[in-house]
């Protein structure tokens, strides 16, 4: 991550810092950062958060090399502009908006967090100032990753506190043990590192396993995204200018957003039909929130893609749907909707007869497609790329293919 990058940068200027004390030194200092910099980044597969931090630390440095002071602002614009001009479509990319944001939400909230708490003892300092971090984070990135992970992390400070501390050993004694291993048994330093990260995923583990650790079926739509962004900026405004229309503003916030999560439950309170893009079939059917599901396997009862639909629609909890199998021909009835699902070749009088509503064709089957009774044909994604049918099925607007439209959906 971006931290690992800080930490690289700041153990750099700790080994060969005294080399930027002459002109000729900064120089190869500086080419020195940059090459362990981008090294570090290609090989880390130039994540967003790798190469925003990696393009800040060569702005920062170069700043140094040149005698001239930097802002941090100016630097963060300046990053994001270029890795931007390299690649636009980055602005769409979830992890650039949360690295950005966090980085930025950080510079900004934590010096003004921070000096809230301040103890005699360096030990609650410490623990304080890794708090506000993790807080300033939260403040910039919480409703953006309720917006695309509906869930907000309660216990996140306390990973932190466990993962921040951390960070610099592990990279130390991996760095340690790299470059020792020439001299001394691989196994030790291995072993301590093993020890460490295994400790590290198990106390993470635990704190995800405590009550409430995740606000699981949060759902925000764009204008509620904004709404909330709004009320943080107010509040913020009104905590440190502490000027009265910033209050009014952020009642308004609240009364908007409540009004948009009222506008939202009753345009959702309607009959829906979903087939889901995987090459399980998995079924949804929302009849004002009331949430009816089939699935192939059990293990797609809570993948990513259908929690965020249901918690769009506002669904409770599921109730399965059973079918009927015949031969590799399945059916669920659903009050007067009857779907059908053919998982494998089977004689064409089978189903010629069926008057299905929606037919969902599986692992290239064949079948006798003129006499194909069905009001709709779903083709899912456990078909290969290769699957063939008549030429004008391919244009007709009875076949939906999953792997070009992606999943279904037909409000009923």
């Amino acid at each position: 991550s971006g931290l690992h990058v800080g930490i690289g940068y700041q153990l750099i200027w700790l080994l060969f810092g005294r080399l930027s004390r002459k002109k000729a030194g900064m120089l190869f200092f500086t080419l020195l950062v940059l090459s362990i910099l981008w090294g570090y980044a290609l090989i880390t597969g130039l994540s967003p958060s790798v190469t925003r931090a990696a393009t800040m630390f060569t702005f920062i440095q170069l700043a140094q090399a040149s005698s001239r002071r930097t802002n941090i602002y100016n630097t963060l614009a300046a990053s994001a502009l270029l890795l931007l001009l390299f690649n636009p479509q980055l602005i769409f990319k979830v992890g650039f908006q949360l690295s950005y944001l966090a980085v930025l939400a950080i510079v900004y909230l934590y010096p003004k967090i921070n000096p809230l708490v301040n103890s005699r003892y360096k030990l609650i300092n410490y623990a304080w100032s890794l708090t506000a971090v993790s807080i300033a984070a939260q403040v910039g990135t919480a409703p953006l990753s309720i917006f695309y992970f509906n869930q907000f992390p309660v216990y996140f400070s306390l990973s932190n506190l466990i993962v921040i501390p951390l960070a610099p050993v592990l990279i130390g004694t991996g760095i340690f043990t790299i470059f020792t291993s020439y001299f001394f048994n691989l196994a030790i330093g291995g072993t301590v590192l093993n020890f460490l990260i295994v400790w590290m995923n198990k106390s993470l583990q635990f704190v995800g396993h405590l009550p409430l650790s995740n606000i699981n079926g949060m759902f925000l739509c764009h204008n509620r995204l904004v709404v909330l962004y709004l009320f943080v900026f107010f509040l913020l405004a009104l905590f440190y200018s502490r000027k009265k229309y910033f209050l009014w503003l952020s009642f308004s916030c609240v009364f908007i957003f409540y009004t948009l999560t009222i506008v939202h439950y009753h345009n959702t309170s309607v009959k829906t039909l979903t087939i889901y893009d995987s090459k399980e079939v998995v079924i949804d059917l929302f009849d004002n929130h009331h949430l009816s599901h089939y699935c192939a396997s059990e293990k797609c009862n809570h993948n990513f893609q259908t929690e965020g639909n249901r918690n769009f629609l506002r669904a409770g909890q599921p109730e399965k749907l059973i079918s009927r199998s015949t031969k590799g021909l399945y059916l669920i009835n659903y009050e007067s909707l009857l779907i059908g699902i053919i998982d494998k070749s089977i004689a064409n009088y089978d189903i010629q007869n069926i008057p299905f509503d929606i037919l969902v064709v599986r692992n290239n089957t064949i079948l006798e497609w003129s006499s194909i009774n069905a009001k709709k044909i779903i083709i899912d994604k456990s078909n290969t790329g290769y699957f063939s049918f008549p030429d004008d099925f391919k244009t007709s607007q009875k076949i939906h293919l999953m792997h070009k439209k992606g999943a279904f959906s037909l409000k009923l």
